[in-house]
């Protein structure tokens, strides 16, 4: 039987290594960091059995700012809204973390989605890294 190869959707175009485009005469770097688990998750921060449990089973505290993020290495918790988070789990540990997740969380107001497989992650680096973005995004990235 053929073995089944994950790839992510830009393969063959942007994961054989950044590509280096020119904006205004300045180099940026566009690359894809394929394979990046994605979980939309909603909660009441104000619930310390909610705010606990993502701890637990993230090791990130949820960010409850507006566009505040909690990083680590492997990991990312990123608010959308005042209930709301993107949670970005690389290295193939998302499924993992969302069954124990979803499991600590059964019986409390909350949702855990998986919105990863429409998705792909774009690193974006050099001098002209705002300049690229800001033709395809209307906030201001300065």
């Amino acid at each position: 039987m053929p073995e089944v190869v994950q790839s992510g959707p830009l393969a063959g175009q942007l994961n054989q290594g950044p590509r280096v485009l020119q904006v205004d005469g300045r180099d940026c770097a566009l690359a894809e960091i394929p394979l990046v688990d994605m979980w939309n998750l909603r909660g009441n921060v104000t619930d310390a059995s909610f705010t606990a449990a993502v701890l637990q089973h993230t090791g990130l505290h949820l960010p409850l700012k507006a566009n505040g993020a909690s990083i680590d290495p492997q990991r990312q918790l990123l608010w959308m809204g005042p209930d709301e988070w993107l949670l970005k789990v690389h290295g193939g540990q998302g499924e993992a973390i969302a069954v124990a997740l979803r499991a600590a969380l059964q019986g409390r107001h909350s949702a855990l989605i998986d919105v990863g497989h429409g998705n792909t992650t774009l690193s974006v680096q050099g001098p002209g890294a705002a300049d690229l973005l800001s033709r395809g995004c209307p906030l201001d990235l300065h």
